[in-house]
């Protein structure tokens, strides 16, 4: 090759420095290059060659060269025999690429350890530990998980009986709390397969079943928390529980029945005339007497050292004891002797109050503090 550079012909020294050039330029912008400086490995010649035999086309195998499908589907390149760029998805990590193991991703994810559902409410009631509650009616994101767990709850629950949050907050809340270590129920404002199942699949590990008065009723909560043969739910597919990768379906119901928590309210006279039978349905986990609606139902609304009252919280403690459950309260805030009483009884779950009393208690102090500066 030669060419003209004021009339006189290029040197040989000139013409191999400029040869010598293009080609290391070439090499630079050459794939495999590029993909070594990625961390990929460029296979060896036999390596190639073996890829190739295990194609499907017929005449990719005869001629040893990439398939017509591999050079037009370069994404699913390396099902056949050319890695393709699905080595480009993870270039720092080994890719193996081989008739047995075809898709390198999905063997990796098919090695990646399952999440698993984890209810610390039930082990620290299996250690006969004091749980406490919070109940979420204001914030409907997933930062009161956060500061649930800040402030040292064990558990909180969605209470969509006595608030507007929606499904959708429900469950970014659920979310937030299972990663937070914070166990999150919901408490359902009516017992539906429905509404059950939903926040459930949303990544509640418990539902909250308010009115239940009889025995059918609690064993009708407990069908529509688990899953067969304890229950009848349905199976949504993917949950968050598991990080949206559920192991084989017989395991997943296996776990997630071990997981999730039935939750009792006893809130009326007729409902503690049936309290043993309640307490004895099984995957009944936990009976919670709702303080406020119990005096209400008895004619002595906010009259929480009437007799009846007490004697409620005393035959829930003991008919829990005699079928292996635990007992829980709330409603009492303001009470905190009474809490403590309760708790030395026997009283495990304690629902301590809500995020919107917290917040209007606190500024109430506050503003009636600062106010006081002034007088």
């Amino acid at each position: 090759m030669r060419r003209k550079l004021d009339g006189e012909g290029l040197s040989a020294v000139d013409f191999v420095f400029e040869a010598s050039l293009f080609i290391i330029l070439k090499l630079i912008t050459l794939k495999p290059i590029s993909l070594w400086a990625m961390g990929w490995k460029m296979p060896t010649p036999a390596r190639l060659w073996q890829l190739a035999a295990t194609c499907p086309d017929r005449a990719a195998r005869r001629w040893r060269k990439r398939c017509e499908t591999c050079r037009d589907r370069r994404g699913d390149g390396a099902r056949h025999c050319w890695p393709g760029r699905t080595a480009l998805r993870l270039p720092m990590a080994r890719q193996a690429v081989s008739a047995r193991d075809p898709d390198p991703l999905a063997a990796k994810a098919a090695t990646m350890p399952v999440i698993q559902p984890r209810n610390h409410l039930k082990d620290k009631l299996a250690r006969d530990e004091v749980v406490t509650s919070m109940a979420v009616r204001l914030v409907d994101k997933p930062a009161i998980a956060a500061l649930a767990a800040a402030a040292g709850f064990d558990t909180i629950y969605v209470d969509l009986e006595h608030s507007p949050i929606s499904l959708q907050s429900t469950s970014d809340i659920c979310i937030a709390a299972m990663a937070v270590g914070v166990t999150p129920f919901v408490r359902v404002p009516s017992i539906s397969s429905g509404l059950v199942s939903r926040v459930l699949d949303g990544g509640a590990l418990g539902i909250v079943a308010p009115h239940v008065e009889t025995a059918a009723a609690a064993q009708d909560v407990v069908e529509l928390v688990k899953f067969p043969p304890q229950g009848r739910r349905s199976d949504g597919g993917a949950m968050p529980h598991f990080g949206y990768q559920n192991p084989a379906v017989a395991e997943t119901h296996r776990l997630f029945n071990e997981a999730t928590s039935v939750v009792i309210m006893i809130e009326s006279a007729a409902a503690l005339e049936r309290l043993d039978e309640i307490a004895a349905v099984p995957g009944v986990d936990l009976l919670f007497i709702g303080s406020n609606d119990l005096c209400a139902d008895f004619g002595v609304t906010g009259d929480f050292d009437h007799p009846r009252l007490r004697e409620a919280f005393e035959h829930t403690i003991a008919a829990c004891r005699r079928h292996g459950k635990h007992a829980g309260v709330g409603g009492l805030a303001g009470r905190h002797d009474l809490i403590a009483d309760l708790v030395a009884k026997g009283a495990r779950y304690v629902s301590v109050g809500s995020d919107l009393g917290f917040l209007a208690a606190e500024a109430k102090r506050l503003t009636d503090l600062v106010h006081g500066f002034g007088r």
